[in-house]
């Protein structure tokens, strides 16, 4: 074994599947959360589930190794994810009960969440709930931070409030919502992650939002808005169908006769997965490797793994998503009393269609 492949330590997961959500994904509800964040000697153990591939670890390989095929080309029999060595501090993965333990003792390796087991998701803590993550999220969504990504995506959403104020669900640490207020937007944002909020109140012009800590599928601070919008695929960090159709029901309720409900999310892509296949890149960079694994295709539920590499130092995320198509989130609207108004492939207002992996949508209240 080489030293490069002694770099994390090796745990055995549940086969699952997955879709690529976002590196650093929102959050679920909050109204009455009750901590499920893993304390010591109270994470479940790996050994309840189907072990099922060789971990290894490569200079170049972090993530799945598959044999039996290839990844993403043929159909594979057996696959495995990493799991580092250290999960946030005193939470170790010995309290997973692990089999194998290889570690360069040089070779600092932080992880801020293990790979959770398929039948955990519901209970899983949303990560943007750690200090970690969130003080690392802003460098993790730097390509959807450049001038380029942020300007279109303003144009739009100031075009849609207008005069009126707009609401951000899961506002975050202010990607879109802080030069939505400096373009003369009142701007309203709720999120249940105090972390998130607290990175939001350090940068210039967080005086200009109004922010509350809360759910976003219960908690309402106005009744008049022209504008809700729900950026960056965290619909998905709803994990059940109940949670996103009462989220959409809560935008509703915050929007004024012809106000509109705005969602940008991924297009759910497991026609790229062939026959057996679970899991599928979904970036692979020199300082990032991202995997989807789709772990449950009864509820829609992904496993988005992501590896973020940093010289010597390899920091991990991994978070359940529920993915949905837009004619579901169109019934959820119905559902909600809204109609679908405009659907684009992106935030440059292009045609959606079949082939597009993302959409940008629309919803009217009458």
């Amino acid at each position: 074994m080489t030293a490069e492949s002694k770099a994390l330590r090796m745990v055995t997961v549940d086969r699952g599947e997955g879709e690529c959500a976002r590196s650093s994904e929102k959050r679920t509800a909050v109204g009455g959360l009750h901590d499920h964040r893993p304390k010591a000697n109270h994470l479940p153990p790996i050994g309840l589930h189907r072990s099922w591939g060789e971990l290894t670890h490569t200079a170049h390989t972090i993530g799945p190794k598959c044999t039996g095929g290839t990844l993403g080309a043929r159909p594979v029999a057996r696959c495995a994810i990493l799991t580092p060595a250290r999960v946030d501090g005193a939470t170790t993965v010995e309290d997973w009960q692990v089999a194998k333990e290889t570690r360069v003792p040089d070779q600092r390796v932080d992880a801020t969440m293990v790979v959770m087991a398929s039948s955990d998701y519901l209970d899983w803590p949303d990560q943007h709930l750690t200090p970690s993550v969130a003080a690392n999220y802003d460098k993790t969504v730097s390509d959807r931070s450049t001038t380029e990504a942020v300007v279109p995506a303003v144009e739009v959403l100031a075009g849609l409030a207008g005069d009126g104020t707009a609401v951000e669900f899961a506002v975050g640490t202010g990607r879109l919502a802080l030069p939505l207020a400096a373009s003369g937007t009142v701007v309203f944002g709720i999120d249940f992650s105090e972390a998130m909020l607290s990175e939001l109140q350090k940068k210039d012009g967080a005086e200009r939002i109004r922010v509350t800590v809360g759910d976003m599928t219960e908690t309402q601070v106005c009744t008049d808005a022209a504008l809700v919008y729900l950026v960056f695929n965290t619909i998905g960090n709803l994990r059940t169908q109940q949670q996103q159709v009462a989220c959409f029901r809560n935008a509703a309720a915050h929007l004024k006769p012809g106000g509109s409900f705005l969602i940008e999310n991924n297009v759910p892509n497991l026609s790229g997965l062939s026959a057996g296949e679970t899991i599928r890149p979904c970036d692979v960079s020199p300082h990032h490797l991202g995997f989807d694994e789709f772990t449950d295709r009864v509820n829609q539920i992904l496993v988005s793994h992501h590896y973020f590499i940093d010289g010597d130092r390899v920091r991990t995320l991994s978070g359940a998503f529920r993915y949905a198509w837009p004619s579901e989130l169109d019934l959820m609207a119905q559902l909600a009393g809204l109609t679908l108004e405009s659907r684009w492939a992106d935030w440059q207002r292009r045609p959606f269609t079949d082939a597009s992996k993302s959409h940008i949508s629309v919803w009217r209240k009458p």
